[in-house]
This record gives structure tokens, sequence and C-alpha cells, in this order.
């Protein structure tokens, strides 16, 4: 995997140390132990675990989902249930996936791999989306990550 910067998930309903409270039509950080003053409180899923989120067989979200950059720390994009993904896989000897991209059109370079004969082959999009998130398998023999895209414009949300 290259040189991509995880962001922190927030799924809707999923209890963990710190969450992100929507209170009053703001969203704020929170702890668990306040999760009862909010009107749904969203928890942080170690990074791999946003498959059990997803519907693989009809590529939705099964709840709402919040991706935090730590580079931008007020700001947020928010996937609401239901979102329609496109999902796509790259598998190899080697996988390399391309930088930190938001936005992808279809037929973008995303990724490098390297086959069991030592040849590179150039990974290009499939369809058009904002990456939610890019999941690193690479202790899997072969290698390969899976590129969960969201097909609709997420929202953008400030956290307080």
């Amino acid at each position: 995997m290259s040189e991509y910067s995880f962001p922190q998930l927030f799924v809707e309903g999923v209890d963990s140390e710190r969450i992100i409270c929507l209170k009053n039509s703001e969203y704020t950080w929170a702890s668990i132990s306040e999760k009862n003053n909010c009107i749904k409180y969203y928890g942080g899923i170690p990074y791999e675990e946003i498959l059990k989120y997803i519907d693989l067989e009809k590529a939705i979200l099964k709840k709402s989902t919040i991706l935090f950059n730590t580079g931008e720390p007020s700001k947020a994009l928010f996937f609401s249930e239901n979102t329609q993904l496109c999902l796509q896989e790259a598998k190899g000897r080697r996988v390399f996936y391309i930088g930190s991209m938001k936005h992808v059109r279809k037929n973008d370079l995303i990724a490098y791999i390297v086959t069991g004969k030592n040849e590179v082959r150039n990974i290009y999009s499939i369809c058009e989306g904002f990456i939610l998130a890019v999941i690193d398998l690479t202790w899997e023999r072969p290698e390969r990550i899976i590129v969960v895209m969201a097909i609709e414009q997420p929202g953008e949300i400030i956290i307080r």
C-alpha cells in the first residue's frame, strides 16, 4: 500500500470511546457516556470493518457513515444510509494504491499491481464517485485492496 492516509470512520449507532453526537442540528465530539443526550450518534470503527456495514450484494451502505480526515480538523463527509456504492478490487503479488484522492472519475488510474511474472499493470476506476474507503488486505496472498466509492455526492458537515 502506498501513501494513503487512513481517515477515521464513524458509523451510526456504533458504541466507541469517542463518538460524534448529533444534537440541536449540530455535530459535536462526545464520549460514549453522553450518547443518551444525542438525537443520533456515530461511533468510530477500525478502518477495515467498514465492510460489515456494506451490503455487498446491492452495493449500498447499511448505516449512515461519517468520514473524518484528521488533516481537516472540523470538516467531515457524511454518507447516508442506502448510499449507492461502487466496489472495485485490485489483486496481485504486490498492490500499490495511488495517493489519497477524494473524487475519482471513470477510467482514472487508481492502482498498480505487480503480477506473479513481475509485470506491472495499471488498474483504472470502473466508475465515478467519492472515495469512502480503501481497504488494505496486503497481508493476504495474493495481496489485494478494495476501493469503496460512493456514487452519490456526500454531504459536508462541520464537527464542533
